[in-house]
C-alpha cells in the first residue's frame, strides 16, 4: 500500500453493515406497536433509540425505550414484561431472515488482498451461525463477538481484541460500521473509520462524529480500495 493509505487489515461490523437487519429492527417494532396498540412512530423510535443506546447488546434496548416513552409508569408490569418478550422473540425471529446486503460477496471477494476481521455486538452463536450459512466465514481471519469481551462499543476494548488477535498496529487497521457508536469506537480504538450508510442511521448523524470515510455501501468501499491511487 502507498503512505497515503497505509491500511493492511479491514475490520466489519455485522448489523447493518454487512447484513440486512434494518427491516429485521423496523418489522419487530411495528408489530409489537400493532399488538399492543402502542401509539408509535416507528421511524421517530429507531431514531431515538440509535441516539440513546450506544450500541450496546440489544439495538433497542426495552428498558431504555420503555423509560424513554412512559412505559415504566404502567401500573401493570406484567404486560410490560410481556411487550418486552414479544418484541425479543419478533426482532430474533426476523433477523434469522437476515441476508447479506446486496455486494457484500463480491466486495468481500475484491478485499481479499486485506486481512479481514468482525467486530461485533452479536453473540458467538448467531455471528458464526450466519456467517457460515452465507458462505463467507472463510474471509475472515479473526471473528469478535459480544461474548469474547467484557465491554462493548462504543468502548474501544472489542476492536482493540480484533487488532491485538491480528497482530496489528491500530494505525494499520480500517473499521467499517453503520452506526455513530461503531466510529466512535474505531476513533476511540486508534484506527481509521468508516461509515456505510446501509444501516439505520442518516449520513448527517454519522458525520456529526468525523468518520474518516462515508461510503455508500461496502462495494463502493471495496472499489475505492481497488482504485488506482491506492495501489502501489
Amino acid at each position: 500500500m502507498t503512505k497515503s493509505f497505509p491500511v493492511e487489515c479491514i475490520l466489519f461490523d455485522l448489523d447493518g453493515t454487512l447484513f440486512d437487519t434494518a427491516q429485521a429492527i423496523r418489522k419487530a417494532v411495528q408489530e409489537t406497536a400493532d399488538t399492543f396498540q402502542l401509539d408509535l412512530d416507528i421511524d421517530q423510535v429507531i431514531n431515538d433509540t440509535l441516539n440513546m443506546l450506544e450500541g450496546r447488546k440489544s439495538r433497542l434496548n426495552f428498558l431504555i425505550i420503555a423509560s424513554h416513552y412512559g412505559f415504566l409508569s404502567w401500573k401493570n408490569p406484567l404486560k410490560i414484561f410481556s411487550i418486552k418478550k414479544f418484541y425479543e422473540e419478533r426482532f430474533s425471529a426476523y433477523t434469522g431472515e437476515s441476508t447479506l446486503l446486496p455486494g457484500v460477496r463480491e466486495a468481500l471477494e475484491r478485499l481479499s488482498h486485506f486481512r479481514l476481521a468482525v467486530v461485533t455486538a452479536r453473540g458467538k452463536e448467531w455471528t458464526y451461525t450466519s456467517l457460515k450459512e452465507h458462505k463467507i466465514a472463510s474471509c475472515f481471519e479473526v471473528i469478535v463477538t459480544t461474548d469474547d469481551v467484557k465491554k462493548e462499543k462504543p468502548h474501544p476494548a472489542p476492536i482493540l481484541e480484533a487488532v491485538s488477535l491480528l497482530g496489528a498496529e491500530p494505525a494499520a487497521c480500517l473499521y467499517v460500521g453503520d452506526l455513530p457508536s461503531d466510529m466512535r469506537a474505531g476513533k476511540r480504538a486508534g484506527v481509521k473509520t468508516a461509515a456505510v450508510l446501509t444501516g439505520l442511521s442518516s449520513r448527517e448523524r454519522l458525520e456529526q462524529e468525523n468518520p474518516d470515510f462515508i461510503f455508500e455501501n461496502i462495494a463502493e468501499l471495496a472499489s475505492f480500495l481497488s482504485s488506482d491511487w491506492i495501489k502501489d
